[in-house]
């Protein structure tokens, strides 16, 4: 069965978590480093800014990082988001 995109507060937290507990259990897998974005995704998604940021830096540091090339749309909405300070202009 396919679900529902999540479309409210509640179900990006539960996301996060999700990929969170992924990442962390798959480490060093594609899976983990797959689920370490959607965690950026979900962070972003909950406004937590900064912490989306730090994961998305950490990826476009990777040029093998499965989702490397996403990464960057994403640096870009943060840099329309966070303050100069945050060092993504």
């Amino acid at each position: 069965s396919h679900e529902a995109p999540c479309v409210d507060t509640k179900c990006w937290e539960h996301a996060a978590l999700s990929f969170d507990n992924l990442a962390k259990a798959q480490a060093g897998t594609d899976a983990g480093r797959v689920a370490k974005y959607e965690l950026g995704v979900a962070l972003f998604r909950l406004a937590l800014y900064q912490r989306a940021y730090s994961i998305f830096c950490e990826i476009a540091d990777d040029a093998s990082h499965p989702r490397h090339a996403q990464t960057f749309l994403w640096l870009t909405a943060l840099a329309n988001i966070l303050p100069e300070p945050a060092d993504v202009a």
